[in-house]
């Protein structure tokens, strides 16, 4: 993982973390007094990780935050797992190098958020499934994907009388968020148009066994031995059995 991607991913893990928040804030306030409104979203992506560092070491020496929350701070190793399948939630993921082989699309991604535009999920494709690890055998699973431009209606979207979405396959969101939890993700599937291929229709897909979900949602930074039976990934050297 290049040290980019290496940062991104570390700062949306801490950033979509709710024990984080505090130190989300306190962060923006020291530079919203240091350098004024203008900066803070700027200086806040690219320093917070490391200050967040700092203050958890000093924090845990003084007894003051848990080990967890420790091994959260000191940053995920670079040498991160990479997979080109993941199942959650009842969804089997696989990104779209696996796609292309596949009679099946399964790399579609929705995501619904406060980040998104005008009310509308952000659409896209996976491109890896990386699992990163932090000490104590902690581990986060995060998809990176390619986004469709759903900050443009008209250009980049549009929406029929009937509530039917649309994606133009060319448009990309011009954004720096290219990673979110696995957790976060929903399913869905692009059916070309028939008169213009340059767009496709956004098709939900339903999630498969949802009887067996659990109700309540799993933390996305977790242990080891927490992981759910519901959820596993197919490395990248294992070989495919699918039709």
């Amino acid at each position: 993982m290049t040290d980019e991607l290496h940062h991104a991913a570390s700062h949306y893990v801490l950033t979509n973390c709710d024990e984080c928040l505090p130190f989300i804030e306190e962060h923006k306030d020291i530079l919203r007094i240091q350098h004024g409104d203008d900066r803070v979203d700027e200086l806040h992506k690219k320093n917070f990780v490391e200050w967040f560092s700092k203050k958890i070491q000093q924090l845990y020496v003084d007894g003051k935050v848990s080990a967890q929350m420790h091994s959260l701070a000191q940053h995920p190793g670079k040498q991160a797992v990479y997979f080109k399948g993941y199942n959650i939630h009842g969804f089997r993921f696989h990104t779209v190098q696996h796609d292309v082989t596949k009679k099946t699309q399964n790399s579609g991604v929705m995501v619904k958020g406060e980040n998104q535009i005008n009310c509308v999920p952000w659409y896209g494709t996976l491109t890896d499934v990386v699992e990163l690890w932090y000490t104590g055998h902690n581990k986060v699973v995060l998809f990176h994907c390619n986004w469709f431009d759903t900050a443009t209606k008209g250009k980049g979207y549009k929406e029929d009388r009937y509530g039917i979405l649309s994606v133009n396959n060319k448009g990309k969101l011009n954004t720096q968020e290219s990673f979110v939890l696995a957790s976060q993700a929903t399913q869905v599937y692009y059916v070309e148009g028939i008169k213009n291929s340059a767009w496709s229709v956004v098709v939900e897909t339903k999630p498969r066994n949802v009887f067996e979900m659990p109700t309540n949602e799993e933390e996305p930074y977790q242990e080891e031995e927490s992981q759910t039976s519901h959820t596993y990934a197919n490395r990248n050297e294992e070989e495919d059995n699918e039709e």
